[in-house]
Parts: structure tokens; sequence; C-alpha cells
């Protein structure tokens, strides 16, 4: 009998495990990639042992749905503001810049101009690698993205960001709903100029059809903003549900369930 009691604790103790493990799955996921490759890109897409390249390939295997923007046919020197956005992923979305912040000239603006003289600014067009003369979202101050349809997921290639000590954050959300907030993409995140890296987020328990993104500028570096490049922004919805439980946990459900119930019978029956 004391044989018994413990088979069926253990089975009963395997199969509550088996549930909390499937339910533990829903959550917040994120992937990021900048290694040394990536922080000395100088304007470039690497071409081999990227770890932005690789977790950007990573992300976009999760998505079921997906749009890209590369920025390449909007309008060169284009600033947005919340009374005239710029339409972006076609017509699904659409942009709007934040107020400027201490006078610094830090709008954010479509930009297609690597080199500005004998002086590389460090932000580049990723969908050509770096080479071509694409264009890409840039900003040193808060700007928003608001969706006409719900997502889970956003990513993006970010360019020059933290050589001079700026920090990313972003706040999701449904409506007027805060689904999450302050997630770091990180301050001195590649630290060099013209380092690359990727940074995408998915949410499999809830959608949203905003996202702000907010730029915090290390004020202790006298008259010196940071400036964030933005390419191949990738918005779409996770290829399944990461919260319902996998085949194999749900086998495992049902196999100490019909194990304890085969138990009962025969302490029935004994």
């Amino acid at each position: 009998m004391q044989t018994i009691t413990k088979l069926t604790t253990a089975l009963a103790i395997s199969a509550l495990a088996a549930l909390s493990a499937a339910s533990a799955q829903a959550a917040t996921f994120t992937y990021f990639g900048n290694n040394a490759v990536d922080q000395a890109a100088n304007g470039f897409v690497p071409a081999s042992g990227s770890a932005a390249v690789a977790a950007r390939s990573t992300f976009l295997g999760t998505l079921a749905t997906s749009q890209v923007e590369n920025f390449d046919a909007k309008t060169q020197g284009f600033v947005p503001s919340p009374s005239n956005p710029l339409p972006v992923f076609g017509s699904l979305g659409a942009l709007t810049q934040g107020l400027t912040a201490s006078g610094e000239p830090l709008s954010g603006f479509i930009q297609g101009i690597k080199t500005v003289g004998p002086v590389f600014p460090g932000r580049f067009d990723t969908t050509s690698g770096g080479g071509g003369s694409g264009k890409w979202w840039e900003s040193g101050d808060n700007f928003t993205l608001n969706f006409s349809s719900a997502i889970n997921a956003i990513g993006f290639y970010g360019t020059d960001f933290g050589d001079f000590g700026g920090a990313l954050t972003l706040d999701f959300f449904s409506g007027a709903t805060a689904v999450d907030s302050n997630v770091a993409v990180g301050r001195d995140s590649g630290g060099r100029n013209g380092s690359l890296l990727f940074f995408g987020y998915a949410n499999d328990s809830a959608n949203f059809n905003r996202v702000v993104f907010k730029i915090a500028q290390q004020t202790t570096i006298v008259g010196r903003f940071d400036i964030l490049g933005f390419d191949d922004m990738v918005v779409g919805n996770l290829r399944v549900n990461m919260g319902v439980p996998e085949p194999g946990s749900l086998a495992l459900v049902a196999l100490s369930l019909g194990l304890l119930a085969s138990v009962a019978r025969r302490r029935q029956r004994g």
C-alpha cells in the first residue's frame, strides 16, 4: 500500500510539473545580437560571425506573419510629427516623433547620407549591407509606432548605438493599457561608431498596437548627444502561441493522469 501511495504521489507531482512547465511558457521573449564583430562593423553588416545577423534570423523564424519596413521608399529628410505622421509598414502603422530634448537637434528623420564630408556619423542602411544608397530612420529623441492591427512581435537592426551613452527602452501598449514597459535595449550596446545590433521582442500572451521608443541621453556629456539608427524593422505575429503546451507536455500529462486512474481502480478492486 505504501508503494502504491508513493507511486500515486509521484505521478501527481509529474502531472502538475508538466502543466506548470507548459503554462510557464507563456511569457515575453527577447532576441539580442551584438558581439565583437558587430561592434567593429564600421558601417557594414558583417558577412560572417555577426551575432546581430544570427539573432535576426532566429527572430524571423518565430514569426507566422511579418512585414518589413526598410525606409528606402521614404522621403529623405522627412520629419514626422503627431499631426503629420510617417506611414510605415504599408497600411499597418504610422510613426510619430516626440518632442525634442533640451534644445538639441534630436528630432528623428529619414536619412540616407552615410558620409558627411570626411566624417562618418555612424548610422547606415542595413538593407544593402551598408554599401548601398538606401535609407533608414534615425533619432535622438522619443518616438512612437502606432499600428492599425494588433501584433505581438517587433524587431529591428540598430546602428551606432551607445557611442555617446544613449540608452533605449521600449514601452508596449494595447490601446491605453500597458502591456509591458521599460524593456531595455541597453545603454552602450555597441559602444562604437558605426556598430550594429539586432533587438527583437515577442509577447505570446498579449498583443499590442503601440510601441513607444524612449531614448535617454547621458546629460553628463556636455554638448554631446547620441543619435541612434533604425533599419529593417520587422513586425508581425508569432508562428505559434508559445504559451500552448507542447505535444510532449500534453502527452506526459495524459500518461500521468491515465496511470493515476489505473492505480485508483486497482486500489478499489484490492
